[in-house]
């Protein structure tokens, strides 16, 4: 399994990424990956969700048709995280199944959490419609 600590580092160089365009052609496999994510690895979903708003900040900053790129990913490119993940375990070389939370589940409880909080997120409410979106996919 992948160590917390090395998803958090790698989550970090999503930030460092100056390209826009790069961005906005690689944001479905982005985003898919970090809701799987989110999904399976609970005890960071914290830090998902931040870098979720990143990206997403980072695509409305650099084009007009964001709104227009998020509502084709939700209706076209998500793809719904695998409630079973198989776990390989380096000591026995057994496969588990491991039971992953629902994205709605996940996504609601992490997003409450930052608007209880009163973390500042620069306009937290800009992306509103895209989470309500795959939150209501999700169910």
């Amino acid at each position: 399994t992948i160590k917390p600590e090395l998803l958090i580092a790698s989550m970090n160089g999503l930030y460092k990424i100056r390209t826009h365009t790069t961005l906005i052609q690689y944001l479905p496999i982005l985003l898919n990956k970090l809701l799987f994510l989110m999904c399976t690895k609970p005890e960071i979903a914290h830090q998902i969700f931040y870098a979720i708003i990143h990206l997403l900040h980072s695509v409305s900053s650099s084009t007009f048709q964001f709104r227009t790129i998020l509502h084709s990913y939700v209706y076209h490119a998500y793809e719904e995280p695998s409630l079973n993940d198989q776990e390989h375990t380096p000591q026995d070389n057994h496969s588990t199944t491991k039971k992953s939370q629902p994205l709605y589940k996940i996504l609601t409880t992490t997003w409450l959490y930052y608007l209880k909080t009163g973390i500042d997120i620069d306009n937290n409410d800009k992306f509103a419609w895209f989470f309500l979106s795959l939150i209501y996919k999700s169910i």
